[in-house]
């Protein structure tokens, strides 16, 4: 073999202690920063090493997803810390990722059009006062019943 295809030739990774010499400051990294590719680079070492190395090691594996639980950890107590100065923005975002069935979102209600319009009927013209939005209701329910194209309800 010539020397040049020799040089060439990736060398294997060396072992230090028994773990690959780089994982151990690449998961420090991760704690801080959990980027796989920016704690790569940090590390000494390719994101495609990393992305090999965690799919053939499940231990290696794991530890990368302790790392990035630790880091979003530390974010979370830094986001509540935050959230107790002053911060809405984030005491509403809190609020919703926390106790989502009182203030996440929630899905858009139906309207029973064909109800509404006969509980409108119903009412004095007084009290209606026939008003622009009542009048759109009102013409909607033909459309809504009649046409075979809806049941009756709208969003």
């Amino acid at each position: 073999m010539s020397r040049s295809r020799k040089s060439r030739m990736k060398r294997p990774q060396t072992r230090l202690g028994g773990l690959y010499h780089w994982r151990g400051p690449f998961l420090r990294f991760m704690r801080e920063d959990p980027a796989i590719g920016y704690c790569a680079e940090r590390a000494g070492v390719s994101r495609r090493t990393v992305l090999r190395h965690q799919k053939k090691d499940p231990a290696f594996a794991a530890a990368i997803e302790e790392a990035i639980e630790h880091a979003v950890d530390r974010i979370e107590a830094e986001t509540f810390r935050d959230a107790r100065s002053g911060d809405r923005l984030l005491k509403m975002f809190i609020l919703k990722s926390r106790r989502r069935s009182i203030y996440g979102e929630q899905p858009p209600q139906l309207i029973d059009v064909a109800g509404l319009a006969r509980m409108l009927a119903e009412m004095p013209q007084a009290a209606l006062g026939r008003a622009p939005l009542v009048n759109r209701i009102m013409a909607a329910v033909p459309k809504a019943e009649g046409n075979g194209h809806g049941n009756g309800h709208m969003q």
